[in-house]
């Protein structure tokens, strides 16, 4: 017999897995109801599938931005060195493609972070 701990991690599942799928709030909570939990329950197990997916793609923005960040002061970082360094008539290596990295990231990151 299941404890009412693997009972409620049971649930929990089956709606991150419906979330995952695509499935409304809605039709989760409709699933979770047909298979037995009452309205409020089910209710408040959407709240909070749909509360940790949010905080997760939050989460995973805020990192895409931060690490972007990383790649841009490393470009402007190189570039500033090898622009320091270079004598009359050299050559300059600029780090343009890891600062265009960086910025797509940080703007992949905001988009994901203001898409929810």
């Amino acid at each position: 017999m299941a404890t009412q701990e693997e009972v409620i991690q049971a649930v929990y599942k089956y709606a991150g897995d419906l979330v995952k799928a695509g499935q409304s709030a809605a039709q989760v909570e409709t699933k979770l109801m047909a298979i037995g939990l009452d309205r409020a329950f089910a209710a408040s197990v959407v709240r909070n599938v749909f509360s940790i997916r949010t905080r997760a793609i939050q989460d995973t923005a805020k990192r895409k931005m931060f690490n972007g960040a990383l790649w841009c002061i490393g470009g402007l970082a190189v570039s500033a060195v090898n622009f320091s360094l270079a004598g009359e008539g050299e050559g300059l290596i600029l780090a343009g493609a890891v600062i265009i990295f960086g910025a797509i990231q940080i703007l992949r990151g905001l988009l994901q972070y203001t898409s929810l």
